[in-house]
């Protein structure tokens, strides 16, 4: 655990080096493509999490033959859904970030 947060801080130092030598246009453009990338993923996130709430909605009085109050049911499994949903997005950041820097980097060396 401490190579990889070793690792994503050097990784984080690079990235912001990077930034820093660009130019003001180029920041700004880069923050709006991110955003735009981070809206698009989590409006994925949330469709695919609505579907998945529709799913268990139509199953739920399922859990009356198992003596549960299905309304608890409901309300726990949903609250597991959200906050599954809410770390595979961040993951899903965290891998587009790190995949940029990567790339990033790579393609300074390249150059130099």
């Amino acid at each position: 655990m401490e190579e990889v947060n070793t690792w994503w801080d050097q990784s984080c130092d690079c990235f912001l080096e990077l930034i820093e030598k660009q130019d003001e246009k180029g920041v700004e453009l880069w923050i709006k493509q991110w955003k735009r990338k981070i809206l698009v993923l989590m409006d994925q996130a949330w469709q695919k999490h609505l579907d998945h709430l529709e799913h268990i909605k139509m199953g739920i009085h399922y859990q009356v033959w198992g003596q549960r109050d299905p309304i608890l049911a409901y309300e726990q499994e949903t609250w597991k859904r959200f906050t599954k949903m809410s770390v595979q997005i961040q993951e899903q950041i965290g891998r587009m970030l790190i995949k940029e820097v990567t790339d990033r980097l790579y393609l300074e060396s390249e150059i130099t």
